[in-house]
């Protein structure tokens, strides 16, 4: 696991050629996380974590690329759960694409 302090940081571990998955907390900045959405190119699936009061802005996360968004209070074992079917999601892809 890496941290990234910003968008920039992000699509530079994307661009490296490893597998991953991007966990973004909308509390962070809600135009660092929009920004993010734009840019990536999908290799990398995009979870979400966002306060419950930005609940309105689910869909049009979901519309930019947001493959989940979880609302807070975050519940530990399902965003574990949402990482490792995002993670199987990118493997199954790769060996699709490999054939």
């Amino acid at each position: 696991m890496r941290a990234a302090r910003n968008t920039a940081d992000v699509l530079e571990q994307i661009g490296a050629g490893e597998k991953g998955l991007v966990v973004a907390n909308l509390d962070v900045g809600h135009l660092e996380v929009l920004r993010l959405l734009e840019r990536t190119d999908r290799r990398w699936p995009v979870l979400v974590v966002a306060p419950s009061e930005a609940s309105a802005l689910e869909w049009s996360l979901r519309e930019l690329g947001a493959l989940a968004v979880v609302f807070e209070p975050v519940n530990p074992s399902y965003l574990a759960a949402l990482c490792r079917r995002a993670l199987e999601g990118v493997a199954e892809t790769e060996s699709e694409i490999i054939r």
